[in-house]
């Protein structure tokens, strides 16, 4: 019998799907890191308000919960997830346009704050549909490989983006014409619109739900009681504190302590990219062989401690460390397989539900670590980055928090989340 994830069908809505994938991680490259970190220091923004309103995307993770509301009233996915995502690369435009308004720091403050945090609502909605709607349409058999194919077009994507991004901003920097760098990167961002909307029309609708249908209570209770469902959202929010209380801030650490150019920091990120392009399949075929997650994922933690370890010690005199930092942290990303572990720790009819309301959970406590970072920041640089007589940067001590909730995610991945039954391989 013919398999049919090998259909035409299938086929091109795998291909839609990995590159609307990669397009959306253009997109957050440009939303992220030192590209947005430019932006708002354009405005005249401070480090610390940065760090706040990265944090405040976070906070609208409550807005999540409509997907699920979302999921149980729709006829079909495609003309819904076509309009969220439409509606957030929009926001993301008008973030960029923010500095050629004619208005106060203030204002504009306010304004971009406002945008991010209406573009993490529909990311928060559109998401968890999206994940489920893609990735149906991979055969079960070879799940790993194919989020890992899923990353690698991302990868390749975003090393020929960053590189070339990189060195034409860089251009416009040292010809002191810093707005038309931001005109050219709106330019970019209408080009990656288009090409990301035909991508995902080239998905095919969803088959019949196999989500369970059940009241909001009723998934929240299971999420929080479940021992995999638990386990998992356990697990998640301790990496989300790392994750949270370093990663809002790092981006502006590149450009004003480090003093790294935007083309030097793609360098950065394309050195990075490179080794989870060339390690992510084969680390995925050998998930796929053991078709438990969980074991896999222990590599990936591990990595993750070494890259916050490695970060406690990144500053001016060692910013070749950023190389190891970011290294690290990538493969770290690609090695957790975090949607492969719902799955195999609670089927795909709870996949949706459980992965959404585990979801809000690690957004808040992404915006509650942020806030932390944040003060730790205006502290540390309110006494000239200076301790006890010894100079050290607020992202080396924020690094030092990561590493330590990293160790306590591995750790209780080790003694916890390993120990749950298999319910879908």
């Amino acid at each position: 019998m013919e398999n049919i994830y090998n259909s035409k069908e299938y086929r091109c809505s795998r291909l839609g799907y990995w590159l609307g994938t990669a397009f959306d991680y253009l997109f957050a490259q440009l939303m992220g890191d030192a590209f947005l970190a430019k932006v708002l220091t354009y405005i005249g923004i401070g480090d610390a308000t940065i760090g706040v309103i990265t944090s405040l995307q976070s906070l609208m993770c409550t807005f999540s919960l409509f997907s699920l509301i979302l999921v149980r009233h729709i006829t079909g996915t495609k003309k819904p997830i076509l309009f969220l995502k439409s509606s957030r690369m929009t926001l993301c435009l008008f973030v960029y346009l923010i500095p050629f308004l004619n208005l106060g720091v203030q204002i504009k403050t306010i304004l971009v704050a406002g945008a991010m945090m209406l573009l993490a609502v529909v990311y928060n909605i559109a998401s968890p549909i999206l994940y489920a709607w893609g990735t149906g349409n991979f055969d079960p058999q070879n799940r790993a490989r194919s989020e890992a194919l899923t990353s690698i077009v991302s990868l390749v994507f975003g090393i020929v983006f960053s590189l070339t991004v990189g060195v034409v901003v860089d251009r416009y920097d040292h010809a002191n014409n810093t707005a038309g760098g931001m005109i050219f990167l709106i330019v970019v961002m209408l080009v990656l619109m288009i090409l990301n909307l035909a991508s995902t029309m080239m998905i095919q609708e969803a088959p019949p739900k196999q989500e369970r249908q059940e009241k909001l209570f009723d998934s929240l209770k299971f999420t929080l009681t479940d021992p995999g469902s638990r386990s998992m959202t356990i697990f998640m929010g301790f990496r989300s504190v790392a994750s949270g209380v370093l990663g809002g801030f790092i981006g502006v650490y590149k450009i004003k302590e480090l003093a790294l150019s935007m083309g030097a920091i793609q360098v950065i990120n394309v050195f990075s990219w490179l080794l989870p392009l060339f390690a992510s399949f084969p680390l995925a075929r050998w998930a796929d062989r053991r078709e438990n997650y969980t074991k896999a994922a222990e590599l990936g933690s591990i990595l993750l401690m070494i890259s916050y370890f490695v970060a406690i010690f990144v500053m001016p005199e060692t910013a070749w460390l950023i190389f190891i930092y970011s290294g690290c942290l990538e493969i770290a990303g690609i090695t957790t397989y975090s949607g492969p572990l719902y799955y195999n720790l609670v089927g795909p009819e709870r996949l949706v539900s459980t992965m959404t309301i585990s979801g809000l959970f690690q957004n808040l406590i992404l915006f509650l670590s942020g806030l932390i970072g944040a003060a730790v920041v205006s502290a540390v640089q309110g006494r000239g980055s200076v301790i006890f007589g010894v100079r050290i940067y607020a992202q080396q001590l924020l690094a030092a928090i990561a590493f330590i909730f990293a160790m306590l995610a591995y750790v209780y991945l080790k003694k916890v989340v390993q120990k749950q039954k298999i319910i879908s391989r």
